[in-house]
């Protein structure tokens, strides 16, 4: 038992360090453009470019993101404590907590890291990048457990509570191909005031669930 509870420590650990060193990297502005497409930075580094300013600018940040396949921009945009169980999951390769279940077990093994081996890969400690494979190849398999590529239309927000009690602003849209409205549970960064998104609430969806809360599997 202590030994089991050691190594969940070591893991949570590691993930802690691989994840501050990701913000690190992305602090220094390490950050590349496809081919032949300039983008004309509006502030030092890549994600201070991105319009994070109010819940409503990071809910649309994310959602244009999806649209464009930027996966990654996606991972900027969602919320620091999102990033720490989302490290937890691709470490341990519990894809199912970001993609259909079903599919689980191929994405994994499809991820650069697995299929070709560390070294061989672009990356092999940055979350961002393993998160936008594991993303590129639910979108491959249609195993989406939340599917942000059609257009939102914004409603309303209200105040709300994250699940451990902080404040936050719940932002209301609807998104074509998605029945019913879908809620964008937005926190704000102290230090730097600016708007990122917790989790993406489905109507009937579990909001213990981290990031794409989804109705329990039955």
């Amino acid at each position: 038992m202590r030994t089991s509870t050691r190594s969940r420590a070591l893991v949570i650990v590691w993930a802690g360090s691989v994840l501050l060193a990701s913000t690190v990297g992305f602090a220094l502005g390490w950050w590349s453009h496809p081919p032949g497409q300039e983008r004309q930075l509006s502030g030092r580094t890549y994600y201070e470019s991105l319009d994070l300013s109010t819940p409503e600018a990071a809910v649309q940040e994310l959602c244009a993101a999806f649209r464009r396949r930027d996966y990654a921009s996606v991972y900027l945009v969602l919320a620091p404590q999102s990033h720490f169980l989302m490290v937890q999951d691709m470490l341990m390769l519990r894809q199912g907590h970001l993609v259909q279940k079903e599919f689980e077990a191929e994405i994994g093994q499809e991820r650069c890291v697995v299929s070709e081996g560390i070294g061989s890969c672009d990356y092999w400690d940055e979350m961002m990048f393993l998160f936008d494979d594991v993303m590129l190849a639910a979108e491959e398999h249609s195993a989406f457990l939340i599917d942000l590529r059609g257009k939102e239309t914004i409603t309303r927000r209200q105040s709300a509570t994250t699940y451990d009690g902080e404040p936050a602003i719940d932002v209301t849209a609807t998104v074509e191909s998605i029945y019913g409205e879908v809620v964008f549970r937005t926190v704000q960064i102290p230090v730097s005031g600016r708007w990122r998104v917790l989790q993406v609430i489905v109507p009937g969806g579990n909001e213990e669930l981290i990031p794409w809360s989804v109705p329990a599997a039955e």
